[in-house]
Order: C-alpha cells, then sequence, then structure tokens
C-alpha cells in the first residue's frame, strides 16, 4: 500500500528495523487511518490491526520493546485513549478509555506522559495501563505538545501558553506566548541541546 492518503501523517518512528506511520484526522474531517507499518524501509506498507475503523493516532512512542499510540477523535464520538503493541503485529487498548489525546512523551525513566483533550495531563510509571493526573496550574486543560529538555525539565505547550512543570510542587508555571502567537494552533514544539524551546507561530518559529 502507498501512503498518499488524504488523512494527514501525524508521525513516523523506527523500532527494531521497523518503520511504523501513524494518521490522525486534522481538517476537514477526514477519518484517521490508526497505524500502518513497512518492513522494508517504506518501499511497502501493511495497516497493523487492532484499531476502530478511521481511528486518528496523534503520536507514537516506544519504551523498551514496546510502542505506544495516543489516539484522537473518532468522528465525533471522542478519543480512544491509549494503546499499545508489544509484538509489533498488533495493537491492544490499555487505558484512558475515551480520552482524546493529542500528544504522547516517554521520559528517560519509562514514565509515559499525555496530553489529553479537556483533561489536561496525565502520566503513568506502569507501562501504560494506570494513570495519574497531573494539571495543576495548567489553566488551559488542552496540551497539545509536550517536550523534555536536556536537563529532565517537562513543559507543555497549550492554544494559549507555554508551561513549565515544577517538580518541587508538582504544579504547571505559565511563561505566556507572545502576541503573535494567538489565536493558531500550535501541536508541536521542540527543545533544543542548550535548553532553548521552539516553537511555531504565526510569524514562524519563536525561540
Amino acid at each position: 500500500d502507498s501512503l498518499s492518503f488524504p488523512t494527514p501523517l501525524s508521525q513516523v518512528i523506527k523500532h527494531g528495523g521497523v518503520l511504523m506511520a501513524s494518521f490522525a484526522e486534522r481538517r476537514y474531517r477526514k477519518p484517521g487511518r490508526g497505524v500502518f507499518q513497512s518492513l522494508d524501509d517504506g518501499a511497502s506498507w501493511v495497516q497493523m490491526d487492532g484499531f476502530p475503523p478511521n481511528t486518528s493516532v496523534h503520536a507514537l512512542a516506544v519504551i523498551d520493546d514496546a510502542v505506544y499510540a495516543a489516539t484522537g477523535d473518532l468522528q465525533g464520538l471522542g478519543g480512544m485513549g491509549i494503546y499499545r503493541s508489544i509484538d509489533q503485529q498488533q495493537w491492544e487498548q490499555i487505558g484512558l478509555e475515551k480520552q482524546w489525546l493529542k500528544s504522547l512523551l516517554p521520559s528517560a525513566d519509562g514514565t509515559l506522559f499525555v496530553g489529553a483533550v479537556e483533561s489536561g495531563v496525565f502520566e503513568s510509571q506502569h507501562d501504560g495501563t494506570s494513570w495519574v493526573p497531573r494539571s495543576d496550574g495548567l489553566r488551559n486543560w488542552n496540551p497539545t505538545a509536550l517536550t523534555v529538555d536536556a536537563s529532565g525539565r517537562l513543559f507543555g505547550l497549550t492554544l494559549r501558553s507555554l508551561f513549565k512543570h515544577d517538580e518541587s510542587s508538582g504544579a504547571w508555571i505559565s511563561y505566556g506566548l507572545p502576541e503573535r502567537t494567538a489565536p493558531p494552533t500550535p501541536f508541536s514544539f521542540t527543545s533544543l541541546r542548550d535548553g532553548t524551546i521552539v516553537l511555531p507561530g504565526m510569524g514562524g518559529l519563536l525561540f
């Protein structure tokens, strides 16, 4: 199969020599396509089993031998939560049922963080099977992206502000955003090795 679909490609990862590509509904209500895999470096693709039809997958993450998928809206029916594949063949739903997830971040110690629409940030230290809310201080509960810098500091991006997670208090601290970043929706950002945070805005990249 080709990957020339009308549904936007959300992420591509490589794990154990296998390429995986996820597809998520974005604009114009195009349905998602779940996750495809390639065993020949992208020459051919096969859709993986385990997701309901038209499932949007917004993010993929690898911890040890497991791959995790954050699912989004299923054509207006709400999200499908977190899925996991341990054999790179099939997927199973393991937690956060009915949550519409926008972001997924693994940390160096194996902790998983997810950002859920209207529910904030959740953390799992148990392979995604149980989750704890981590949204104190997060004023806008629509985190579209999460990242961690070289020193291990956790950052979250919402539609209106950049937040840093304070380890001592367990709360999020708002850094705000420049005026020109509203009202666009920044879906991703990154941290550079020197600690600089880079995110997209109306005027281009912001540092």
